[in-house]
């Protein structure tokens, strides 16, 4: 399984949740839950062979450095997805997503 495959098996089963989760919230208080969101995402993100390869480096940006870990790119997949990516019967679409392979 490619890590293509392993976060787009994911989204779909963690993009209704937050769909609905954000449902009652502002732009302002959207935070996708730990446990039913994040949590699952993160693992799936950990699973990744392209993630595996970084983890725990240190990017620097100016005098400013950030970790790479898994729940802050599964935020930002989840976003990405979000905001990207649109369902069609329920399900992402492994095609639509971007792919890096050049």
């Amino acid at each position: 399984m490619t890590d293509r495959d392993i976060l787009v098996e994911a989204l779909n089963a963690i993009v209704p949740i937050w769909a609905q989760e954000k449902q009652s919230q502002t732009l302002l208080t959207q935070h996708p839950s730990y446990v039913r969101v994040l949590k699952p995402l993160a693992a799936a993100v950990e699973r990744c062979a392209a993630f595996q390869a970084v983890d725990g480096w240190q990017l620097f940006s100016a005098n400013a450095g950030a970790v790479l870990y898994s729940e802050m790119l599964a935020l930002r997949v989840l976003y990405r997805a979000d905001s990207e990516l649109s369902p069609l019967d329920g399900a992402l679409q492994p095609q639509s997503m971007p792919s890096r392979d050049h």
